[in-house]
């Protein structure tokens, strides 16, 4: 009865056994926990970086088609020009005329008007008509005789 007396472990040893295995089992958590929050974190700069490279390319894409349109800025239609690719439309606007390329692609062309515009002396009349003095029904009848 000696020998199992003196070979049966003591109740301190047991304890700090299990007091340092649950100290290491709570720094395996802490530590796996941390681990799966750099994943987190790692995970969400990488689609952070996708999301720039992609923007990076839409850039450079949209770059190039700006620098292919740009030779269209100053066409001119003239034989041996060179023509501005399919849907691409040039406006030309001048004082008189209005003219688009390729031709019958606007649906409405503006009529420019023949003459100047008239000197704004010629609607004062009407403007004091109708700001200063509040008097709108006169003011049209001013600018009735001038249209």
């Amino acid at each position: 009865m000696g020998l199992a007396l003196w070979l049966r472990p003591p109740g301190r040893t047991l304890t700090v056994f299990l007091c340092l295995m649950l100290v290491f089992g709570g720094a395996l958590g802490w530590l796996g926990w941390q681990l799966l929050k750099q994943d987190r974190a790692l995970e969400g700069q990488r689609v952070q970086e996708r999301l720039e490279l992609a923007a990076d390319h839409m850039a450079a894409a949209l770059q190039q088609s700006l620098t292919d349109l740009e030779s269209c800025l100053s066409f001119v239609p003239s034989p041996g020009a060179k023509e501005p690719p399919d849907g691409v439309m040039v406006l030309q606007v001048t004082k008189r005329t209005v003219n688009a390329y390729p031709p019958g692609c606007l649906l409405y062309y503006p009529v420019t008007p023949d003459g100047e515009e008239p000197p704004a002396a010629t609607f004062v009349a009407g403007e004091t008509l109708e700001y200063q003095r509040n008097d709108p029904g006169k003011a049209a009848k001013v600018f009735r005789e001038l249209a």
